[in-house]
């Protein structure tokens, strides 16, 4: 796994939990 592979792995993470938050948030 390349720099920007993980650095993109750990982005689409930190966005699907600031989606999941939200959506918590929200209910």
């Amino acid at each position: 796994m390349t720099q920007a592979e993980r650095n993109a792995l750990i982005k689409r993470m930190l966005y699907e939990n600031v989606i999941h938050w939200t959506h918590e948030d929200l209910v």
